[in-house]
């Protein structure tokens, strides 16, 4: 009877002397009927058969149902069972209790704005450069020309690893902040970042009515990647004359352009 509980143990032992007290009863009947000694050995042993087989068809029943609970789920504690835990389509899915680490934000800046040269290229002593004018949609060329041109004097090469988000909103910003963590991880790509932050301002000339005179200042930063630093940081400004915007925009850039390159001399060796 192991493997029972106490409860049904009890009840099995109580069925078992009922069942013993009405087989005497039978057999003492039946005893006065039979009177041959060989059918009263028949009797008994169809009777003993008979105890057997209701004993094991009733207590196999709960040691089954054990097994299947058993088998349906893990047992936490006294009698109570852990089920595995339900997706929300419905199926079934093991517990676990690992969980996964939590994605800096150097990384997700990484993901979202770098475009990851091929693998092999990248080679000492290479520049990423971003030039822009926060909010507009404004290029400069003749300022991208002129440091590219200063970085290539000075033996060194550029590397396009920007995505368009970068170069603009909170992509740029980010970068131009020159936190040191950031600016470490952007040595994968390359050895140095130089930054130029663009604003302009236009007023019209009150003794030349019609022609417009244009202001562009650039605030420039270059950050070596290897310790995170801003290694240089200066402004250059520049004005542009015109009868129209456009016209004196063009007139600034190529003053500035000049401006700036003056100004790298100085920085980039």
């Amino acid at each position: 009877m192991s493997g029972l509980p106490s409860g049904q143990f009890v009840d099995y032992l109580i069925i078992g002397l009922l069942v013993t007290v009405a087989a005497g009863l039978v057999f003492e009947v039946v005893r006065r009927k039979i009177t041959s000694h060989w059918g009263r050995i028949a009797f008994a042993l169809v009777l003993a058969t008979a105890g057997v087989i209701g004993r094991f068809k009733f207590i196999r029943q709960p040691r089954a149902e054990l097994s299947s609970n058993q088998a349906g789920g893990q047992t936490t504690g006294e009698g109570s069972t852990r089920l595995p835990k339900a997706s929300p389509d419905g199926s079934s899915s093991p517990v676990t209790s690992s969980t996964q680490p939590k994605e800096t934000s150097e990384a997700v800046f990484v993901r979202e704005n770098i475009a990851a040269p091929s693998k092999g290229s990248r080679k000492p002593g290479q520049w990423a450069v971003i030039i822009l004018e926060p909010g507009t949609k404004e290029s400069y060329p003749k300022l991208a020309t002129a440091v590219a041109s200063m970085i290539a004097e000075a033996g060194h090469s550029t590397v396009a690893i920007f995505r368009p988000s970068a170069t603009h909103g909170a992509g740029f910003d980010a970068l131009f902040a020159a936190d040191p963590a950031l600016s470490r991880r952007m040595n994968e790509y390359c050895d140095e970042i130089l930054l130029g932050k663009i604003t302009s301002s236009v007023k019209e000339n009150p003794d030349y009515p019609g022609l417009h005179s244009l202001t562009l200042t650039i605030d420039v930063k270059t950050i070596s990647t290897k310790t995170g630093d801003v290694e240089h940081q200066f402004q250059a400004s520049a004005i542009g004359a015109g009868y129209d915007i456009g016209e004196a925009r063009t007139n600034a850039e190529e003053s500035l352009a000049a401006n700036l390159r003056s100004e790298l001399h100085n920085v980039i060796r």
